[in-house]
């Protein structure tokens, strides 16, 4: 949402008979493609990812993966990343396929996107990955009654703050 910046002797905004445009901006940084997931956002008390992260620069690996349809599910398996992980990655992006422009904007609410199976944190976490990286709104099923295994799986707790997962990126070929 943007809103003009007002004052008694200013408007920010051109149609409103201000000489510029400038306005601030309002948004809820989670589920929309651009928001970083830490500790913060399963624990109870406040975490934030600027005082969790510390390595901005890390190896990573993309891999792209096409979600096994189980019944009206879209699942990632653990052997499809598995199988794929090269040795000393710490971050891991996956991008689900097929990767067309429709990701861009889809509304992904209420629709069972795609999602990790159950188990595939915890062998992130064996496997020494300290990053996710994917194109789907959540790694747990949307509605799933608030278990959110794979973020528990990956140590998302306050006992293990220097983890940050499961940030959502889009991306285009």
């Amino acid at each position: 949402m943007f809103k003009a910046v007002e004052s008694e002797y200013f408007i920010g905004d051109v149609s409103r008979g201000g000489a510029v445009n400038f306005k601030d901006i309002y948004f809820n940084p989670h589920g929309h493609g651009t928001h970083t997931e830490c500790v913060g956002h399963i624990s109870k008390e406040f975490q934030s990812i600027n005082k969790t992260l510390k390595n901005f620069f890390t190896l990573a690996q993309v891999i792209s993966i096409n979600p096994e349809i189980s019944a009206e599910d879209r699942i990632v398996r653990i052997k499809q990343i598995s199988e794929n992980i090269l040795p000393g990655v710490d971050a891991l992006i996956i991008r689900t396929l097929p990767n067309n422009n429709a990701k861009t904007n889809f509304q992904y609410s209420n629709t069972n996107p795609p999602y990790l199976e159950t188990g595939t944190g915890k062998m992130l976490r064996e496997r020494g990955i300290k990053h996710l990286l994917i194109d789907t709104p959540s790694i747990d099923k949307e509605f799933d009654e608030g278990k959110l295994v794979n973020h528990h799986e990956l140590e998302l707790s306050s006992r293990n703050k220097q983890r940050q997962y499961h940030n959502r990126i889009y991306f285009r070929s």
